[in-house]
């Protein structure tokens, strides 16, 4: 493996890092080496452990109050670089388990549960639009450095650990969607845009929405 070739995993890693571990928000954010040329049919694998930490917020007309949670999440992840007529896509997809310790009061008694299992699957497809196309290992060696832009869409398929009766989830019980449009120079930290669009629930009856807060270390 030469060093562009290392270059590339180690970017992608990253990337597919940031896929399973990333919440759901409207902001604008730095991912290393994303939109990253690859020559066709590069096969990428990923392991990554994270950690977050931080307070829960509830329903306020709900009797919880200070509730903190305490999350470890291990990912295993799979991209692909695939082709679209003259264009590189890159699919990957990643399937985090969580084990995590939730506290807080309820009705003013101090109250503790644990949680583990699966948490909700993620598919991404992303397409360089600008900047490089579908090369193989050979073109790809030969190719010049250029600015990159590309598009993506991630789908967030509820297939993690949900209970409609319990307030804490590590499922979501909702198809999601998120768009993004990416720009990656060679000479700078690329950028991106992207917002979650929550879709529909699986099933008729859901838990009341929480809304976790704090830090996160990976």
């Amino acid at each position: 493996m030469n060093r562009s070739e290392l270059l590339i995993r180690i970017g992608v890693f990253a990337t597919l890092g940031l896929l399973a571990f990333s919440r759901g928000v409207l902001a604008q954010e730095m991912e290393p080496r994303a939109y990253s040329p690859s020559p066709m049919g590069t096969n990428f694998f990923a392991v990554a452990l994270s950690n977050s930490r931080g307070g829960v917020l509830f329903d306020a007309t709900l009797p919880i109050t200070d509730v903190k949670a305490n999350l470890n999440s291990g990912t295993i992840g799979y991209a692909r670089t695939i082709r679209f007529g003259h264009l590189q896509g890159l699919v990957a997809g990643s399937v985090p388990y969580v084990v995590g310790l939730v506290d807080g009061n309820v009705a003013e008694q101090a109250q503790q549960i644990r949680r583990s299992g699966l948490a909700d699957l993620r598919v991404k497809l992303s397409v360089n639009l600008l900047g490089t196309k579908a090369m193989s290992r050979e073109e790809f060696v030969k190719a010049p450095k250029k600015t990159i832009l590309g598009v993506s869409l991630t789908v967030q398929a509820p297939t993690g650990q949900y209970d409609p009766t319990k307030l804490i989830n590590l499922g979501t019980n909702r198809w999601s969607f998120k768009p993004e449009g990416g720009c990656r120079s060679p000479w700078a930290a690329g950028t991106s845009t992207r917002t979650w669009v929550p879709g529909s629930s699986r099933t008729t009856t859901s838990s009341t929405p929480a809304t976790a807060r704090g830090g996160k270390t990976q």
